[in-house]
């Protein structure tokens, strides 16, 4: 992933929720014109993010289909009906929901779809450059379909007649406020450099990383920042079952190997992607508590999964050496090799292999 990293401005400080409601912006600080934003969409996580824009200086215009008047009273700027001509760049900030829930589910995207409708009719006669950014989450590649939905609408062409980012948000729904002016990174995709430069100029008053990637990179972040978060709770689940059935106390094991475990202790670990675990401990060991819980009645779910999905990664890593010596994604055999002596959890088997195929 090609990205760019920007650390914060001179001028970057911790924010906190009392420094919301001071009447001078950062913006005007540091002598920089004052940008309008608008936001479509005016719940948990638009109303954390247009405090956030005001904070950093912007003048906030918000819209949504209930009733938000009291905004008005904060010093935000209220629409029924939003035009784009008021604003130097929108944000969407609409639901997203998943049509019935499991497997067979799908991502509802007509909100955003219908929104999108009408933007694109102002844009039609709108003559300045505008902005749009996705903050709702969605599958990979829906924001850069939305914004050709909009220049086949409006007969404008993206990057010269307007841009789309997707910026999205990590927000916690008890501490939405908070988080916004506290983040650990900002993420922000873009169509081209133009769309993205007044956020990263604006973001950059955080005391905070800027990530700078594409439309789809940034939509996938934020899905794979829930799937990790979902994974480890469906894991630490199946391991309390486990204990259960071994009559071990859950709360030490957890305890513990949270300050054991490499992959707790060190973030990075396992995360390199493309290569199966293997050594002396993780094969045997998973393998061998996989076939104990069956023994007893258990069929453990998570590691099932585990255990399979790094048999698949074995077969593939094999498969592209022995063809060619060079791994699917243009990693030569030495740069491989070199990767895989890396990893202590690398397979002995790739190893060996990877250097037979020299």
């Amino acid at each position: 992933m090609k990205t760019q990293i920007f650390g914060p401005t001179k001028n970057g400080s911790k924010t906190n929720k009392q420094t919301t409601n001071k009447k001078n912006s950062l913006a005007s600080k540091n002598g920089q014109r004052t940008l309008k934003g608008g936001i479509i969409g005016a719940g948990v996580v638009g109303e954390a993010t247009a405090r956030l824009l005001k904070y950093l200086g912007c003048e906030v215009y918000l819209n949504d289909i209930k009733d938000i008047s009291h905004f008005e009273e904060e010093g935000f700027h209220v629409r029924s009906d939003y035009r784009i001509n008021e604003t130097d760049f929108t944000m969407l900030v609409l639901p997203t929901p998943t049509v019935r829930a499991g497997l067979g589910g799908r991502t509802d995207l007509r909100v955003l779809e219908d929104v999108t409708e009408n933007l694109g009719r102002q844009l039609k006669d709108h003559n300045q450059y505008h902005r749009f950014v996705i903050r709702s989450t969605v599958p990979p590649g829906t924001t850069r379909e939305l914004g050709e939905r909009l220049g086949t609408i409006s007969g404008k062409e993206i990057g010269r007649d307007y841009g789309m980012c997707m910026i999205p948000e990590f927000l916690r729904a008890h501490s939405a406020n908070e988080d916004a002016l506290k983040p650990s990174v900002t993420v922000i995709g873009a169509s081209d450099g133009k769309s993205a430069k007044p956020f990263v100029k604006l973001y950059g008053n955080l005391n905070a990383p800027i990530q700078i990637g594409t439309l789809e990179e940034a939509e996938m972040l934020k899905y794979i920042h829930n799937i990790a978060n979902a994974t480890k709770i469906s894991f630490w689940n199946e391991v309390n079952d486990i204990c259960k059935i071994f009559g071990v106390d859950f709360r030490k094991v957890a305890e513990t190997v949270t300050q054991t475990a490499e992959s707790m202790t060190r973030p990075a670990y396992g995360t390199k992607g493309g290569w199966p675990y293997g050594g002396t401990c993780l094969p045997k060991d998973s393998q061998s508590m996989f076939r104990e819980l069956r023994r007893r009645g258990y069929t453990p779910r998570v590691l099932e999964a585990v255990i399979k999905v790094n048999d698949e990664m074995n077969g593939r890593v094999e498969k592209f050496v022995r063809s060619n010596g060079v791994y699917q994604d243009g990693l030569d055999v030495q740069a491989a090799e070199s990767l895989l002596n890396e990893n202590d959890h690398a397979t002995f088997d790739n190893l060996r292999i990877l250097r037979g195929a020299r």
